[in-house]
């Protein structure tokens, strides 16, 4: 009797019986089980043996699959067990100098968690192989599935996953420690809260250290505290969240300040700090405006970044800025989407 592949395939929550319609259409011959014991987002798939990647090929036509693991070993689920098992698979699988994770989840009530399996199962790897440990780059994940009292074993590559961090990805955040927003404000008694949450939001998405919000002469009082209120709960709203999903670093919240704009441009030191005032009448994104932007970055402890409203920056101040930049012309953007156009555009004329 030919012997069966078994396959877990992960799919998004509710997504698993759509998955399961086109595998049994692609592959007639399988056995599918989906949401074993009740658990939604998984399939799992038993196969006649055929080539790997004959399979994984043919699986990855099917947009709705998140991640397909080749189960290895189907162990009770029991630390040791898992262990024993493992340390077969890490033997025959590991080469010498080769790094490696362990990846671990969970489902149904036992007593041990996700992190114990990963500590006990990454031990007895180093003392089988003498290879390290390396969360951010391993040469193989050792994944295992645990299905109340089945632990499923699978080995994959470090490209499973999409991280938001990897070496090839440069550090945007010395840039935007940099940086400072000053936003000539948006008045209407109506839109003017609303118009500053969204910028709120984005400031603080992008952890600029502070937004000065700026105009340019007397000024309706109630429209402004709509917007500088929205300014205040568009970053609570987004540091919250931030607190909650940056567990590996420290989180910085915007801090905001009203300053009338002609007085904000007397006050900066131009030794120290740079100026870019964004316009429709300024300079396009090209290889000069590039090393401008670059040679200001590198030059300068900080750089103030101007961004107009209903009306744009005056004039008269131009001659004041070391750029004048248009990040989109023949185009003028609207107020609430600004912030991001132009810190986005800053941020990759650095990272080239």
């Amino acid at each position: 009797m030919m012997e069966k592949t078994t396959i877990i395939v992960k799919t998004h929550k509710n997504l698993e019986r759509i998955a399961a319609s086109y595998i049994r259409d692609l592959i007639p011959d399988s056995e599918v089980l989906v949401k074993p014991n009740g658990y939604a987002g998984i399939i799992l798939l038993k196969v006649k043996s055929v080539d790997a990647q004959t399979l994984k090929t043919t699986l990855i036509t099917i947009p709705e699959i998140e991640k397909i693991l080749f189960v290895r070993k189907c162990v009770e689920a029991n630390l040791d067990r898992i262990c024993e098992a493992v340390r077969h698979l890490a033997r025959v699988s590991l080469k010498e100098n080769e790094k490696f994770a362990v990846h671990t989840v969970r489902r149904g009530n036992h007593p041990f968690t996700s992190i114990d399996v990963n500590i006990k199962v990454g031990t007895c790897i180093q003392q089988e192989t003498q290879c390290k440990v390396d969360l951010t780059l391993p040469d193989k994940i050792f994944w295992i599935e645990i299905i109340d009292n089945k632990a499923y074993i699978s080995i994959v590559s470090r490209d499973i996953f999409y991280r938001k961090k990897t070496p090839d990805k440069l550090d945007n955040m010395k840039y935007l420690k940099k940086t400072i927003i000053v936003q000539m404000p948006y008045l209407d008694e109506i839109a003017s809260s609303k118009i500053g949450v969204r910028i709120g939001r984005i400031v603080q998405s992008y952890e600029i250290p502070s937004i000065i919000v700026a105009p340019i002469y007397r000024v309706n009082a109630k429209e402004l505290m709509y917007f500088l209120q929205g300014i205040h709960e568009g970053i609570m709203s987004r540091y919250k969240l931030q607190l909650k999903t940056y567990n590996d670093r420290k989180v910085s919240k915007t801090r905001v300040y009203l300053h009338d704009l002609y007085q904000l441009v007397r006050n900066i030191n131009r030794d120290k700090e740079g100026i870019i005032i964004t316009t429709t009448k300024g300079q396009p994104i090209k290889e000069e405006t590039i090393t401008k932007v670059k040679s200001l970055y590198m030059d300068k402890k900080k750089v103030y970044v101007f961004i107009g409203s209903r009306e744009g920056i005056p004039t008269g101040l131009f001659k004041f800025a070391d750029i004048l930049l248009d990040v989109a012309p023949q185009i003028t953007l609207a107020t609430d989407v600004a912030v991001s156009s132009i810190i986005s555009a800053i941020l990759n004329m650095l990272l080239l």
